[in-house]
């Protein structure tokens, strides 16, 4: 054990010359920083090492590294030297060690993943994820966190989709892993349209817009060049034919096919498709009743008495429409057929079904209902 402690000390003997070169630490600091780190280095190398001896030594390193730059930002050294990224690499250096031999413990995977992000070392992140994926295979949150980061820091929707689909390999039954995927497909067809929005801007900023004639008021204002470029950086690729016009793919087909081999292999077919519906919802720049049409079919065929499913198909035709909206009045007119057609209506559907429809009759309801509709609504969900 000492034989490492020394190993692991001598290897900050230039670093710390360095940061005694530059007058960024005296003597004394650097004999307490030693001491400390000696304390430290004999703790992890114990037999009784706990995963909180690593987390201290990695925040005290922080600390340490946080003074250096305070100090740097202070005193402005003329040359860049090793004590400049020292710190940084010992503190993933202590993470790697405490992950290798802690290798179930994810609270020290994602501190270790969160420190490696702040550095913004790539190369880092990838192989931590590399090693966290194959020792927690089992782990869904795993391969959740490891797709949203490809897709979310990465802009690759291939690398995302490759990785939950390997991780439902090792998770098939995992109703959370299948309900990201999912998900993950919507928001990419958010993200590609937003990314096709922003090219049509670009061309039509770079080719200027004839304004002459125009009034004030009719010239639309289009964004700054180098500001949608900048976001064009953050939205993912994407095939553009595939996603122009009313393509499948564009209304969210993708999304669909995960739903379907979801419900085909998941125990729990209502619960989850439950769920996809309340995801769906939150995307209001797809089409939602769509979508949810596809859902509430499915679960249509499977559970045709259910009264929640018959709620779900009652309210369809007004689920994604405000009550202020002008096709609000048509569309309730359809889930009125619908309630009306139905042929056995029992107690407990007219409950759900009344207790949905309170929303509209609130009296904080802002802007207040249509006296005509909410009559017509008390009338026939009401009574």
């Amino acid at each position: 054990m000492a034989e490492k402690v020394r190993y692991h000390l001598e290897k900050s003997a230039p670093e710390l010359e360095d940061l005694h070169k530059k007058g960024l630490f005296t003597k004394p600091e650097l004999s307490i920083i030693m001491r400390r780190r000696t304390e430290f280095e004999h703790r992890i190398t114990g037999r009784h090492a706990t995963q909180r001896d690593f987390v201290r030594y990695a925040e005290y390193e922080m600390n340490v590294e946080r003074l250096r730059k305070k100090r740097v930002a202070r005193l402005k050294p003329e040359k860049e030297g090793i004590s400049q990224w020292a710190g940084p690499r010992r503190i993933l250096y202590i993470f790697d060690r405490a992950t290798q031999k802690f290798k179930g413990d994810l609270s020290l995977w994602m501190q270790y993943l969160n420190y490696a992000r702040q550095q913004r070392s790539v190369n880092v992140v990838t192989k931590i994820f590399t090693q966290l994926l194959s020792l927690n295979p089992t782990k869904p949150e795993v391969w959740i966190l490891a797709a949203k980061y490809e897709f979310e820091h990465n802009a690759s929707i291939k690398a995302a989709r490759s990785i939950m689909q390997r991780g439902l390999r090792f998770n098939a039954d995992s109703e959370t892993l299948f309900l990201e995927y999912f998900r993950l497909e919507l928001l990419f067809v958010s993200k590609a349209r937003a990314r096709r929005d922003l090219l049509d801007a670009l061309v039509d900023t770079e080719a200027g817009v004839e304004d002459e004639g125009r009034s004030s008021d009719e010239i639309i204002e289009l964004p700054d060049v180098e500001s949608v470029k900048g976001l064009l950086k953050t939205l993912p690729e994407f095939d553009a034919t595939m996603l122009s016009g009313d393509t499948p793919a564009a209304r969210g087909a993708v999304a669909l096919a995960v739903y379907d081999a979801a419900t085909a292999t998941l125990v729990d077919t209502q619960s989850f498709a439950f769920q996809a519906l309340e995801v769906i919802d939150s995307f209001v720049d797809l089409d939602r009743h769509d979508l949810s049409t596809h859902i509430v079919i499915h679960l249509k065929t499977l559970y045709p008495a259910d009264d929640n499913v018959l709620l779900l198909d009652i309210t369809l035709p007004i689920r994604h429409v405000e009550h202020d909206d002008h096709r609000f009045p048509d569309l309730l007119k359809l889930t009125i057929a619908k309630y009306s057609n139905l042929a056995d209506k029992s107690w407990n559907l007219k409950q759900l079904i009344s207790n949905h429809m309170d929303r509209y009759l609130d009296p904080s309801l802002h802007p207040p209902l249509d006296p005509n509709i909410k009559l017509v609504i008390e009338k026939t969900f009401k009574n």
